[in-house]
């Protein structure tokens, strides 16, 4: 199971998920570097002196408006745009995190289901590539942000398959 791998959104919910009900559950968190808080970065910095030994990582530094990693996650994948800024990082890590559903749904046929859990602007484009790409996209309608705004169209409108 693929998250963006933070203790907000999706990555929470699976994570809570795995913890409250015990699942041995292989969850890899693709996560912008840049959206890290900044100790936690130099901590995993740190570590890597030795090419290939595991490292350790906090999920929680004490600052509430910054994104940790969420802690039940098994494995972590870092994805840097090249820039400071958190936005270009996680439009990076968006991007990655498709295309490599994408090859894993092409060369491994497994399928792909998003869940949309709030959602924010950028999530429009991931649901958009993922309705293009005919996989399917849970919406949990009353979690609020986008979720919440296709559950308002969805009453209004009449949906055609």
């Amino acid at each position: 199971m693929f998250t963006p791998g933070v203790n907000g959104g999706c990555g929470k919910l699976v994570g809570n998920g795995i913890r409250t009900y015990g699942l041995s559950l292989y969850t890899v968190g693709i996560v912008a570097w840049a959206s890290l808080h900044e100790r936690a970065r130099k901590r995993m910095i740190d570590q890597t002196n030795d090419l290939g030994n595991a490292i350790s990582y906090p999920t929680n530094v004490g600052e509430t408006d910054v994104r940790h990693l969420e802690q039940n996650h098994t494995t972590f994948l870092m994805v840097d745009s090249g820039r400071d800024d958190i936005s270009s990082s996680i439009d990076a890590a968006i991007k990655f995190r498709i295309k490599f559903e994408n090859h894993m749904k092409k060369s491994a046929d497994v399928p792909v289901i998003s869940v949309l859990n709030r959602g924010g602007l950028k999530s429009v484009s991931v649901i958009t590539k993922r309705l293009d790409n005919n996989d399917t996209v849970i919406v949990l309608a009353k979690s609020a942000g986008l979720a919440s705004f296709i559950q308002k169209l969805k009453e209004h409108f009449i949906w055609v398959n």
